[in-house]
Parts: C-alpha cells; sequence; structure tokens
C-alpha cells in the first residue's frame, strides 16, 4: 500500500490536489447504504481512489450509482463516474498457476494444488481465484485443488498450512492472494519437515520487500505499485475534466521465481 500512496502523491501533487487519507478499519462501514455520500460530505472530497472493495455489500451496491469522479483500484464497475486500475488478476494467476502445473514433476499421477484467497468477497481475489481455475480447467493433468481464505493474513494463511499438513492433506502447491500469505504458508510447510520447493512449491503476490530477503526466498507476481496510484490519480483527473477516454487501466504484471518455485 505504501508505494501505491506513493504513486497518488506524486501525481496529486503535480496536478496541485490536496490528498485526504481515510483508512476504513471497520467493516460495518461496508453496510451502510450512504457511507460513500457521507464520506464526501462530511471530508468535502471532490473526486475519490478506493481501495479494498467487496461485492455483496451496500458499499458496493453505492458505487453503481455514484455520481463523483472515483477510481477503484483492483475494482470491476465502471460507469460515467467511475473506473478501475489494477494488473489483470486473472491473466496473472492464470500464468502463475500454468507454470506450477507444466513445471511439476511428470511422474506425479495427480497435482495437489490450494490456493489461499485472501477475502471471499474481494473483487481483487475473486479475479485471482478464477485465473487460478482457468489454469486447472486448461490442462490435461489430473488436477485436485482446494480453496481457503486466509485473511491476508500471514497467521491465518500459517494455522490453515499448519492444519491441512496435521492432517496429512497432500499439496504440492500454494499459490496465495498476496505475499504475506505465501510467507506463512512457506513459514508452516518448513516447521512441518517438508522441503521447500522440492516437496511443496508456494507463489505469492504483491512483491513485498521482505519476501525476496526471507529464505527461501518467496516466488511472486510483480508490478509496479507506484505507478497504480499514479494512474488512478491520472484518471479522476481526467474524468473530472471529460478527458477520459476509457475507464479501466491494466498495469503490467512479472511472474518473478525466486526459491519457493522449482
Amino acid at each position: 500500500m505504501y508505494e501505491v500512496l506513493l504513486g497518488i502523491l506524486e501525481r496529486a501533487n503535480a496536478l496541485d490536489y490536496e490528498i485526504v487519507i481515510l483508512p476504513i478499519t471497520s467493516k460495518k462501514a461496508f453496510e451502510d447504504e450512504n457511507f460513500i455520500a457521507n464520506l464526501v460530505r462530511v471530508n468535502d472530497l471532490c473526486a475519490l481512489i478506493l481501495m479494498g472493495i467487496e461485492k455483496h455489500t451496500l458499499y458496493y451496491e453505492e458505487l453503481k450509482k455514484i455520481n463523483i469522479p472515483t477510481a477503484c483500484i483492483d475494482g470491476d464497475l465502471t460507469s460515467e463516474y467511475v473506473g478501475n486500475v489494477s494488473i489483470d488478476n486473472t491473466a496473472a494467476f492464470l500464468e502463475a498457476t500454468d507454470f506450477i502445473i507444466k513445471n511439476m514433476a511428470t511422474n506425479n499421477l495427480q497435482i495437489h494444488l490450494l490456493f489461499m484467497s485472501g477475502r471471499k468477497n474481494s473483487i481483487a481475489c475473486i479475479n485471482r481465484q478464477k485465473g487460478f481455475e482457468d489454469a486447472i480447467r486448461k490442462s490435461d493433468k489430473e488436477i485436485i485443488s482446494h480453496v481457503y481464505y486466509g485473511d491476508y493474513s500471514e497467521r491465518k494463511s500459517y494455522e490453515i498450512v499448519s492444519m491441512i499438513l496435521d492432517q496429512k492433506i497432500k499439496v504440492d502447491a500454494i499459490i496465495c492472494a498476496n505475499d504475506m500469505m505465501a510467507v506463512g504458508a512457506t513459514n508452516a510447510i518448513l516447521e512441518k519437515g517438508f522441503s521447500i520447493p522440492k516437496n511443496v512449491q508456494v507463489i505469492g503476490c504483491d512483491n513485498v520487500v521482505i519476501g525476496r530477503f526471507l529464505h527461501p526466498s518467496i516466488s511472486t507476481i510483480s508490478m509496479n505499485k507506484s505507478d497504480i496510484g499514479f494512474k488512478a490519480v491520472e484518471l479522476v483527473h481526467n474524468i473530472m475534466n471529460n478527458t477520459a477516454k476509457q475507464r479501466e487501466t491494466i498495469i503490467a504484471h512479472e511472474l518473478l521465481l525466486r526459491e519457493t518455485t522449482a
């Protein structure tokens, strides 16, 4: 998030905009049908950049009707006033899962994959899971897959993977919706006496700094997070000035292979 904020501040400063950063920590906010309208009114805002959008909430329904320029990072709604900036989450996770499948030992009669999602209604996680499932569908190998929800948490992911391994459930690879869950999964695998990547492979997403310095270092899906913030400000600026030619901006991603993959 820090790098996204840096990109937001860089472009906002260049355009002489003032930025108000409002962390939303209560889940109750997502169930207030006037949450966004009240946010705009109380803080005298002329545009919004939103992160962490979740479906099946009143907050999400309000976004469909909003009439203030808004850029959603990892969103899926487009309208006269609303646009999105993100990587192609589905394509990124299809690529990562496809790499795992194709590089699995050929003597594996079955491949056992686990997708560690963040939250069930998160738009980013829904699209990432779709990429995971698309890769499985297009493969000609026999694949057993499971989905768990780690709430983006290193601790939660660690607990889930520890439980799975204690139950002797076969796992060949874990594809995680963010790097911190990949760190938790990696710690659990190693503590249970398994080798990475020989016994279990792990891939995360976001390319957080800690991932490259751990041993083993975390394979990940990387993107220019500063550019995401930069392009989000550009998008709301263009919507405000009626110069936005499109409502969706896709940022390039890259699969970085480190020590947690074979």
